[in-house]
């Protein structure tokens, strides 16, 4: 799939001192005429369907809430072009509503200037009790983040001890591969 070529979406190994599970989000490169940020959210849903699907030993103990970290590296202003209100709308609303772990933070980091002025355009799909747990971060700031996410525990792309970004993608790819006639499965997806 070219889409698992150019994104990359994990789940952490390790949690927080809070029990924090930390997923990270990010775009391998910027061309965004591969890239559909509907999928990035159908990918982010797949991973938390087959999370929630592994057996308990796979997750030293279950976790009190959720950190994601969406990596704007290789976002551009014409990925933002590519994404439709509704979904926008409809995943907000999930998050919101319906996913089964509390978000308890949601950090965006190596925000340019424009994108985070941008992105300033998705608050009237929060609540604010969300929103508040937004947090930006500029490009290259990410001691600001090791105060919300322990150093050690991020991927060595983040200056943490952890495996790298594409061993945790391959990984996770995995799993997905493992529990494809789950997800594929329509009578597991119907109300």
């Amino acid at each position: 799939n070219g889409f698992l070529c150019s994104s990359e979406m994990v789940l952490l190994q390790q949690h927080t001192p809070e029990n924090y599970k930390v997923c990270i989000a990010r775009l391998v490169h910027s061309d965004s005429s591969e890239i559909i940020l509907n999928d990035l959210f159908k990918m982010y849903l797949m991973t938390c369907d087959a999370r929630f699907h592994l057996p308990i030993e796979d997750h030293r103990k279950m976790e009190s809430g959720e950190i994601v970290i969406f990596d704007m590296k290789n976002f551009t202003l014409r990925h933002l072009t590519r994404a439709v209100i509704s979904t926008l709308r409809l995943i907000s609303k999930y998050l919101q509503t319906s996913h089964p772990v509390r978000l308890v933070q949601l950090h965006v980091v190596n925000c340019s200037p424009a994108v985070t002025r941008a992105l300033i355009f998705i608050r009237p799909f929060f609540y604010a009790k969300l929103y508040n747990c937004l947090h930006f971060h500029k490009v290259g700031a990410l001691e600001n983040l090791y105060q919300h996410v322990p150093r050690e525990i991020l991927p060595s792309d983040y200056g943490g001890q952890a495996a790298s970004m594409l061993e945790l993608k391959k990984y996770w790819c995995g799993v997905f591969f493992n529990y494809r006639p789950f997800l594929m499965n329509d009578a597991y997806w119907q109300s």
